[in-house]
């Protein structure tokens, strides 16, 4: 079933039709509870959807079309869908911190053993750009969707917002306080600035890369005393 065509507040036409949306769940491999779970929607509300049962307000069409973007799918003309590859997204301004940890999460939320590796951070720095309050809603929803985080931060450093057996202590002349988040397919390089700014990379290859050499360098940096 096609949707019928309709604009959103700022103008954008939404032509996205019901065998997108499957088509865009199969290509992550995505449940029905898993498009629930990052969108917010109920899943009897999916699946009328992609059933032809009902015909989805603008706002609902939004977040799900948002929430596919965000992971990856390009939706094209005549219900064509595909992977974007090798996608780079910049994110510019005092909401760029909350729009990556939004999608850390969108992205690891429906993987088994999902892991997100974090180098060149210090805490304090993200309680500014972000707030404590929202890293712990942050923090929180990871733990209940089972997504570990790995973090290396400069030996001394015990500000700590994850769980303390998260985070691993490397020398000082070997830290940098560059941020850089490696999660599912994607790599993000983050700027404190001003203004602060973050590049993410989608590349298999690449991330898969960055993993497997921050996860060593976990593996053989110090535990933090006092753990």
């Amino acid at each position: 079933m096609g949707f019928r065509p309709s604009k959103t507040k700022q103008g954008k036409t939404m032509t996205l039709d019901a065998s997108q949306i499957r088509a865009a769940r199969a290509l992550l491999d995505w449940t029905i509870e898993d498009l629930a779970k990052i969108t917010g929607l109920s899943k009897d509300s999916i699946k009328n959807v992609e059933r032809g049962h009902t015909q989805p307000r603008i706002n609902t069409r939004i977040v799900i079309e948002e929430a596919f973007e965000k992971a990856g799918i390009e939706f094209l003309p005549g219900s064509g869908v595909r992977k974007k590859n090798n996608l780079i997204t910049t994110l510019t301004g005092e909401y760029a911190n909350r729009q990556l940890l939004d999608d850390v999460y969108a992205t690891l939320v429906a993987r088994e053993n999902a892991c997100v590796y974090i180098t060149g951070v210090k805490e304090t720095q993200s309680i500014d750009s972000v707030d404590y309050e929202y890293l712990e809603k942050h923090i929180q929803r990871l733990l209940k969707a089972n997504i570990k985080e790995k973090l290396i931060v400069e030996e001394g450093d015990s500000t700590f917002i994850a769980p303390s057996y998260s985070y691993r202590w490397i020398a000082e002349q070997y830290f940098e306080n560059v941020p850089i988040q490696v999660y599912g397919d994607k790599i993000a390089f983050v700027d404190w600035g001003p203004p602060e700014q973050i590049v993410i990379i989608q590349n298999k290859g690449f991330a898969m890369a960055m993993q497997k050499l921050l996860d060593f360098a976990w593996q053989n940096c110090a535990v933090p005393k006092g753990l």
